[in-house]
């Protein structure tokens, strides 16, 4: 299967959904081959906040609202050859279980798949490193840096390529107390930081509005 990746983006503010993808590989669908192993997350987009979140495109510098651009991803994925309502946004009323019960968390939002072979880079809104002790959970508010890639086999579409996630406000468990029993007063020793990054190289924005 080619694919072509195209440059990269940032998703707006969402929940994140099955998160413990993020720190260890889903096997549900790799039949036993490593190699088919992801790490992912499923972000979950709220449709009542559409209008004041926004998606970046072309290289993270365009902003435009999240509406335009769950379309702008499905547009990629049929212009690649997908089906319409398929790829990676999934309409979370529509999804249901096995027993054909609707999942409740994904009701009233869209549901955005992004997956990696690689553990992604994970950040606070600094844009500095998570510290071992804090952990993303199903349930925080987080944005996603990503690169989408077309592909021709299977029909076609697009696969959108998780390459960090920053963590915009901690609303489940696994907050720094460890950290936090440090306090802020010791001088000495700062990280060296790259200018250059997934989210556009500068300081992070929560861009979560008090909500999310």
């Amino acid at each position: 299967m080619s694919e072509k990746k195209l440059p990269l983006e940032v998703s707006p503010a969402g929940v994140a959904g099955f998160a413990k993808y993020l720190y260890e590989k889903d096997t549900k669908f790799s039949r036993g081959d490593e190699s088919k192993a992801k790490y992912s997350l499923k972000l979950l987009v709220p449709k009542d906040k559409l209008a004041t979140r926004f998606g970046h495109i072309k290289n993270g510098s365009e902003p435009i609202p999240s509406e335009e651009w769950l379309a702008h991803i499905q547009k990629m994925h049929e212009q690649a050859g997908g089906k319409a309502g398929e790829g990676p946004v999934r309409d979370g009323d529509k999804i249901r279980k096995k027993d054909g019960d609707p999942v409740e968390a994904w009701q009233g939002h869209y549901v955005v798949t992004f997956k990696t072979a690689h553990p992604p880079q994970l950040v606070d809104t600094k844009k500095r490193d998570l510290p071992d002790d804090v952990r993303i959970f199903g349930g925080d508010v987080v944005k996603v840096a990503y690169r989408p890639s077309v592909y021709e086999g299977f029909g076609g579409g697009i696969t959108l390529y998780l390459n960090a996630v920053m963590l915009i406000d901690k609303r489940s468990s696994g907050s720094a107390t460890a950290l936090a029993a440090l306090g802020d007063n010791e001088e000495g020793y700062v990280a060296e930081r790259s200018e250059k990054d997934s989210f556009g190289g500068k300081e992070g924005v929560a861009d979560n509005g008090g909500d999310y």
